[in-house]
C-alpha cells in the first residue's frame, strides 16, 4: 500500500482522529467508526439517509447505485458504511504523516 503525503494540517488532523489508540494503523473497527462519523456529518437533514446532494459528489453516479441495493435513492448508515469499506473517496485517504503528532 503506497503511502502519501498532505501538507494540509486539518486533513491531517482528521486522519489522525481515525486512529484513536494511536498505533499508527487504522484498523477495521477504526474505519467503521470514522465511516460513520463522516455519516453523521453529511447527514444534512438529519433523516437518517443521505443523497447524492448531500454526498457532494464523493461518489459517481454509477457507484451510488452500487451502494444503493434497494434503490431508494438515498444511502442509510448501513449501506454508507459498507461502501466507504471499499471506496476511499467516501473517508478521508488515510496518511499517516510521521512529522505530525499529537501533543
Amino acid at each position: 500500500m503506497a503511502v502519501s503525503r498532505c501538507n494540509d494540517a486539518a486533513i491531517v488532523e482528521r486522519k489522525l482522529a481515525l486512529d484513536p489508540d494511536h498505533d499508527g494503523m487504522i484498523d477495521l473497527k477504526e474505519a467503521q467508526a470514522g465511516a460513520t462519523k463522516v455519516f453523521k456529518e453529511l447527514d444534512a437533514d438529519k433523516d437518517g439517509t443521505v443523497d447524492a446532494k448531500e454526498l457532494k459528489g464523493r461518489l459517481s453516479e454509477a457507484d451510488f447505485k452500487a451502494a444503493d441495493p434497494d434503490n431508494d435513492g438515498t444511502l442509510d448508515e448501513k449501506e454508507y458504511t459498507a461502501r466507504s469499506m471499499q471506496n476511499s473517496k467516501l473517508l478521508i485517504p488515510i496518511t499517516m504523516v510521521p512529522s505530525i503528532s499529537r501533543s
